[in-house]
C-alpha cells in the first residue's frame, strides 16, 4: 500500500490508499505528481503529462482496458457516433478527451470508451472521521481493476489556475474525471459506486440525457464550490448518469457527509454527528441503512477497527492502518482467526465479484441496446422535425429570388406560402357552414346538440371506442363553438387548486387515443372537482388525432373552468402537412375534409399559449429562453400566428413591397439597410427581373452544398449510409392570417411564441440556438432560475420531449418534462405519464403504457419463423387431412397440392400454436389480432400461413436499396405533393405541375419549352386520366432513381 501525501490544512486532512479488489497490495513507489494548467486550452492541458510516458505503452494500455472492459458490439455503436456524442458532453472535459486522443494517436471513440470504462466501477471504501480535537480526516482506497496497467499510470494531479493550486486529486492517465480530490483549505470529496447502476447505463445516459458523469461532477464541484456546504448542495442536486455515494469532508468540526445519490437527486444525507457518538462514517458500495451481503461485508470490520482505535487516537497513521485488510478486523493488532477466515474466503469473494460483474454487463447490454434504439428513434424524430421547415425555406428562397412573369404565376407562388384562402370572419363562417349539411337517417354514430352536456361526452367516448365516426356536421359545429369559446380566453390561462381537489397535467398525446382513454380510466373524467391541463401536441403521428381533438374540445365546452388546453408546436398547419394529421382528416372526411381542416387551422391559432397554476407553476409546451417575457405573451394577438414556421423577418417595408408585388401593385424602393436573408441561404438582394445566370448557378451550388452538409450531419447523428437522403435543417416561417395586412408581426412577438413552443432544457448554463430541432433554443439552469425569480414561480412544467419513464426532472428539479404518449417510438420504448398537483403543489406521477400493433407484428414474425413446426402441429388436429403437405417452395414450405385449404377449429389453432411457441400467451384472446374471423369457427390454416409469408416477404423486399430510397424520401415527396395539391384532392392538375416545373427550371438552369413540360407531365400520368396522383408521383421518382 502507499499513502499519497496531501497538503495539510487547518482541521483538514485527506488520505488515499491503493488496493487490489479488496486484497492488500503495495505499489513500488508513490504516484508521480504533475501539474495541469487550467489556463491552457483544454486540448493541450494533458500534453506535458503524456510526454513522460511511452506512447506505444499508453496505446497498448488503452486498447487492453477497452477490449477487456467493453464488449465488441458496443465499440461499433459508439465509434461511428463519437463526434455527436462529444457534442453532448460539457466542456472542458470534451476538449480534454479530444486533445488526449490526438496526442496518443487514438480515435475519439476509443477516448470516450476509455473514460466510460473508468466510470464503470469504483468498488472502494471511503471513511470520513473527526478526532476529539475537531480535525477532519478523509480516506479512500483506489480500485485497481487492471493492477498491472493502472498502477503504472496512477498520477497525483495539481490543477493550476492563475499560478495557484485550484484543486488536486488522484486519477489515472487518460481519465479526465476525478474519483478523489481536494480543494485546498475548503473541502475534500471521494466517490464510491452504488449498487444499482452499471457503466453501460452510464455511457448511454451520458449522451441521451446530457447529465454529468459521476467523476466529472466531483471535478466540477472542486472547481466551482466555495465551501463545504456549497459542495454538498452541488453534489446532491445536479443530475448525474449513475447512482453513487459522494463522501465530503470540510475544514470545521462536524463537516462530514455521505450523500447517497440517485440519478436525479439525493436519496439520503448521512452527516457526522460527533455529539451523539457518530464521529465516523464508513461507506462501501451498499446503502448504510441496509445489511451488506456476506460475500462483501467490508463495513463491519472497518467499523470494528475504528471503534477499537478510538476517536482520541484517530490520525493519518491510524486511519491508514484501517485500510490494511490484515488489520481491519481488530485495530492495531492482528486477529489470527479473522485473518485465516479472510484467506479462506478470498477465492469465494473474487468469484462472487466476477459473477456480479458478468451479471451487470449482461443487464447493461440489454439496457444499452434499448437505449441505443431510443437514441436512433429520437435522432430520426428530431431530424424529421426540420424537414418541413427547410422545405418551406426552399420555396421561400425561390419566392425571394423569382419575379413572376404573369398574374397566373403570381397567384400560384402566393398560395404556396399562404395556408389557403385568407378568410375574414364572415367569410370563414360562410365557408365552413355546418347548418347546410344534413345528417342522413342511415347515420348510426353519436349526435350532438349545443350547449353540450356530460352525456354527449360519454356518448362520444363510447362511439370512438367502437371505431365509429362523428358526422361532419357535428364536427364543424363543435369546431365553430370551440373557436367562439377560445376567442374569449386570455393568452395565459389561470388555474387554482382552491376550486378542485387536484389539477392533472397531461403531456403530448400525438393521436394516441388509447392513452387518453387510459388516463381517463385511471384518473377519472374531467368534472367540477377534477381539473385537467392538456399541454399541447394533441395531433400528428398517431392515427386518431381527430378523435382526441373532438373529445378535448367537447370537455372544454362542457367544463370551461376545469379543462384547459395549451398550444403545442404540432398545433400548426404546416407541421400537420408532414406528420399525418392533414392526411388523416382528408381520409376520414373526404367530401368535407377541406372545410374541417380550415376550421381546425383557425381553432389552433386561438389556443392559449400557457397556463399558470396557483400563480406558482407555469405550464408551457416547449420551454423558455433568456428573452421570455410573460407580460409580452399576455398581450400578443396570438391568432395572427397560424404557423410559427418562418424564416428571419425582413424589415416591414420590404414585406410591404413583396405584398404589393404579389398582388400586382406598384413597387416601392426597399430600404437596403433593412434586408435580412433567410438563415443558411445565400445573401443577395431581390432582383427586379428574373434571376440572372449567375444567380441560378449560385442557387444550384447552394442546393448541392446544403444536401451534402445535411447528409454529413445525419450520418454523424445516427450513422446512416451514404445512400441516405439529406436531412433538412430548420429555420422557421410565419404565416399570417391575412397576407394583405398592414405589416409584419413584430419579430419579438414571433420569437416569444417560437421559444415557448419549440425550446428544450440543457444541463449547461446559458441559452443557445436549438440546433437539433432547429427551432427555439436550449436553455440552461441559470435561465430557468432567472424566469422563476422574475415571476415568483416554484417550477416549470413542459412537454415536447419523449422521456423513457414518461416524466423527468432537470435544472435542480425546477423543470419537469411530462409526456403522455406511451410506446411512442415502438412497443416498450417508453411509458407515458401524467402529473397531479394538489394545493401543496407537490407533483405526484402516474405512469401509463398501452399495447401497440408492433407487438403483434413481432409475434407474427415469430409465427412465420416456426412455419414448419406449425404445419406439423396443425396436421395433428386436421383429422380429415384436408391440408396434405407437398411443398413446392422449399424456402417457405407453404404450398400444397389439391384445392383443400387445410381446416382446423380456432380452439385447436390456439392449442397448436402454444405447443409450438410455448410463450404462455392467452392465444384465444389474441386471436382477433392474428387470425381473420370466420363464420363457421374453422380456420383455413394454409391460407393463414400464406398471409404470414406474404407479409414477411413484403417486409424483406422493402429492404432493397431502391425501395429504401423511396421510403426515406416519401415524407418529403408527400409534403411537396401536398404543397402543390392545394385543395387536398389527392391529384395534381397538369396546370399546377406546369407552373411548378417552370418555377424550378427557372432557378436550376434547366431550359425546357412548354411542349417539353407537357410531354413530361403526360409521361408521369400513367393511367392517362389527366391528373397526377401520389402513386404516379412516387412511381416517377422510382423510375428516375432506378435509371441512375
Amino acid at each position: 500500500m502507499c499513502r499519497v501525501a496531501a497538503r495539510r490544512c487547518p482541521l483538514l486532512g485527506v488520505l488515499l490508499a491503493a488496493a487490489l479488489c479488496g486484497a492488500a497490495a503495495r505499489p513500488a513507489a508513490a504516484p508521480l505528481q504533475w501539474n495541469v494548467s487550467l489556463d491552457s486550452p483544454a486540448e493541450e492541458r494533458w500534453l506535458p503529462v503524456l510526454w513522460h510516458f511511452e506512447p506505444a505503452f499508453l496505446r497498448a494500455a488503452v486498447a487492453r482496458i477497452i477490449d477487456e472492459a467493453v464488449p465488441k458490439w458496443f465499440h461499433e455503436v459508439v465509434r461511428p457516433i463519437a463526434a455527436e456524442l462529444e457534442s453532448f458532453m460539457p466542456q472542458p472535459y470534451a476538449g480534454e478527451i479530444r486533445g488526449l486522443c490526438e496526442a496518443l494517436g487514438i480515435s475519439l471513440g476509443d477516448g470516450l470508451l476509455l473514460n466510460f470504462a473508468y466510470e464503470s466501477t469504483a468498488f472502494c471504501t471511503s471513511i470520513i472521521a473527526q478526532d476529539d480535537k475537531g480535525n477532519i480526516y478523509h480516506g479512500r482506497n483506489l480500485d485497481y481493476d487492471f493492477v498491472d496497467i493502472l498502477s503504472k499510470i496512477t498520477i497525483d494531479v495539481q490543477f493550476i489556475k492563475g499560478g495557484k493550486i485550484a484543486y488536486q486529486g488522484t486519477t489515472f492517465l487518460g481519465y479526465v474525471g476525478l474519483w478523489t480530490g481536494q480543494s485546498p483549505h475548503k473541502f475534500t470529496i471521494s466517490g464510491d459506486e452504488r449498487e444499482g447502476g452499471s457503466w453501460w447505463e452510464n455511457a448511454i445516459a451520458a449522451f441521451l440525457n446530457r447529465n454529468y458523469p459521476v467523476s466529472w461532477l466531483i471535478r466540477d464541484t472542486l472547481s466551482r464550490a466555495e465551501d463545504f456546504q456549497s459542495a454538498v448542495l452541488r453534489l446532491a442536486d445536479i443530475p448525474i448518469i449513475a447512482e453513487v455515494y459522494y463522501i465530503v469532508g470540510g475544514v470545521s468540526s462536524k463537516e462530514g457527509m455521505v450523500i447517497t445519490r440517485n440519478r436525479r437527486g439525493p436519496a439520503d444525507l448521512w452527516p457526522l454527528d460527533p455529539l451523539d457518538g457518530a464521529w465516523f462514517r464508513v461507506e462501501t458500495n451498499y446503502d448504510h441503512w441496509t445489511t451488506p451481503p456476506p460475500c462483501d461485508d467490508r463495513r463491519t470490520p472497518a467499523m470494528k477497527a475504528l471503534n477499537a482505535t478510538g476517536q482520541q487516537n484517530i490520525n493519518f497513521d491510524t486511519l491508514f492502518q484501517e485500510y490494511r485488510l490484515e488489520n481491519m478486523g481488530s485495530g492495531s493488532s492482528v486477529n489470527a482467526n479473522y485473518k485465516y477466515s479472510l484467506q479462506k474466503s478470498e477465492n469465494a469473494f473474487k468469484a462472487a465479484v466476477l459473477i456480479q460483474r458478468w451479471y451487470r454487463r449482461h443487464v447493461a447490454r440489454l439496457e444499452m441496446r434499448r437505449r441505443c434504439t431510443w437514441r436512433i428513434f429520437q435522432s430520426i424524430e428530431y431530424a424529421c422535425e426540420q424537414d418541413q421547415i427547410k422545405l418551406h425555406n426552399f420555396f421561400s428562397y425561390l419566392m425571394d429570388n423569382f419575379t413572376p412573369s404573369s398574374s397566373k404565376e403570381r397567384d400560384f407562388i402566393s398560395r404556396m406560402f399562404i395556408s389557403g384562402e385568407s378568410f375574414k370572419e364572415a367569410e370563414l363562417e360562410k365557408y365552413c357552414d355546418y347548418e347546410s349539411l344534413e345528417v342522413p337517417d342511415s347515420y348510426t354514430g353519436p349526435h350532438l346538440s349545443f350547449p353540450l352536456l356530460p352525456d354527449h361526452a360519454t356518448a362520444l367516448l363510447e362511439a370512438f371506442q367502437q371505431k365509429q365516426q362523428l358526422h361532419a356536421r357535428y364536427v364543424l359545429n363543435l369546431l365553430h363553438e370551440t373557436r367562439k369559446h377560445l376567442k374569449q380566453l386570455p393568452n395565459i390561462s389561470h388555474v387554482s387548486t382552491c376550486y378542485s381537489e387536484e389539477v392533472t397535467v397531461c403531456g403530448d398525446l400525438h393521436g394516441q387515443l388509447d392513452d387518453l382513454f387510459l388516463i381517463f380510466y385511471k384518473n377519472g373524467l374531467p368534472s367540477p372537482s377534477k381539473s385537467y391541463v392538456f399541454n399541447g401536441d394533441f395531433v400528428d403521428r398517431g392515427k386518431q388525432s381527430l378523435e382526441i381533438l373532438i373529445i378535448l374540445f367537447t370537455f372544454l365546452l362542457i367544463y370551461p373552468k376545469e379543462v384547459h388546453l395549451n398550444r403545442g408546436n404540432h398545433e400548426d398547419h404546416m407541421v400537420n402537412l408532414r406528420y399525418g394529421f392533414t392526411k388523416e382528416v382528408m381520409q376520414k372526411y373526404k367530401t368535407h375534409g377541406k372545410k374541417i381542416l380550415k376550421m381546425i387551422q383557425n381553432v389552433f391559432c386561438w389556443l392559449p399559449l400557457a397556463t399558470l397554476i396557483d400563480q406558482k407553476v407555469l405550464v408551457i409546451h416547449g420551454g423558455v429562453s433568456d428573452t421570455t417575457d410573460l407580460d409580452m405573451l399576455e398581450k400578443i394577438q396570438r391568432n395572427k400566428f397560424i404557423s410559427v414556421l418562418r424564416g428571419k423577418k425582413r424589415k416591414e417595408s420590404n414585406r410591404n413591397v413583396e405584398i404589393k408585388e404579389i398582388n400586382g401593385e406598384s413597387q416601392a424602393e426597399p430600404d437596403p439597410a433593412g434586408n435580412e436573408t433567410v438563415p443558411g441561404l445565400p445573401s443577395q438582394p431581390r432582383p427586379a427581373q428574373a434571376p440572372s445566370m449567375a444567380n441560378r448557378l449560385e442557387f444550384s451550388r447552394w442546393v448541392r452544398q446544403t444536401v451534402q452538409e445535411q447528409i454529413e450531419w445525419c450520418r454523424k447523428l445516427v450513422d446512416i449510409s451514404d445512400s441516405e437522403e439529406e436531412e433538412l435543417t430548420c429555420s422557421s416561417l410565419v404565416s399570417l392570417t391575412d397576407l394583405n395586412g398592414p405589416c409584419w408581426t413584430r419579430q419579438e412577438e414571433w420569437k416569444q411564441i417560437l421559444d415557448i413552443l419549440w425550446s428544450d432544457p440543457m444541463p449547461q448554463e446559458g441559452c443557445r440556438e436549438n440546433t437539433v430541432r432547429g427551432g427555439g433554443c436550449y436553455f440552461g439552469p441559470d435561465v430557468t432560475r432567472k424566469i422563476l425569480e422574475k415571476y415568483n414561480l416554484q417550477f416549470l412544467i413542459r412537454s415536447h420531449e419523449c422521456k423513457q419513464e414518461g416524466y423527468e426532472f432537470c435544472h435542480n428539479r425546477k423543470v419537469l418534462t411530462i409526456f403522455s404518449a406511451s410506446n411512442y417510438y415502438e412497443i416498450g420504448s417508453n411509458r407515458g405519464a401524467y402529473v397531479k398537483l394538489g394545493p401543496d403543489l407537490v407533483p405526484h406521477f402516474v405512469q401509463i403504457s398501452r399495447v401497440e400493433e408492433s407487438a403483434f407484428r413481432a409475434l407474427r414474425e415469430k409465427l412465420f419463423a416456426h412455419t414448419s413446426a406449425l404445419i406439423s402441429a396443425f396436421k395433428v388436429y386436421d383429422k380429415d387431412n384436408t391440408g396434405k403437405p407437398e411443398p413446392q417452395d422449399t424456402e417457405l414450405i407453404l404450398w400444397w397440392d389439391g384445392v383443400e385449404e387445410g381446416r382446423i377449429t380456432l380452439s385447436n389453432w390456439a392449442t397448436a400454436v402454444e405447443s409450438v411457441l410455448r410463450l404462455g400467451l392467452p392465444w384465444r384472446m389474441l386471436r382477433p389480432q392474428l387470425v381473420r374471423s370466420t363464420a363457421d369457427g374453422m380456420l383455413e390454416y394454409r391460407s393463414w400461413l400464406d398471409d404470414l409469408a406474404v407479409e414477411q416477404r413484403s417486409q424483406e423486399h422493402i429492404q432493397s436499396s431502391l425501395l429504401e430510397v423511396i421510403y426515406r424520401n416519401r415524407s418529403n415527396l408527400e409534403t411537396i405533393f401536398r404543397i402543390i395539391d392545394r385543395d387536398h384532392s389527392g391529384l395534381i392538375s397538369f396546370e399546377e405541375f406546369h407552373q411548378t416545373w417552370k418555377l424550378f427550371s427557372s432557378h436550376m438552369n434547366i431550359e425546357l419549352t412548354d411542349d417539353g413540360i407537357n410531354d413530361l407531365v403526360r409521361s408521369i400520368d400513367f393511367n392517362k386520366d389527366g391528373n397526377i396522383d401520389f402513386n404516379e408521383f412516387l412511381e416517377a421518382f422510382r423510375l428516375v432513381k432506378q435509371s441512375q
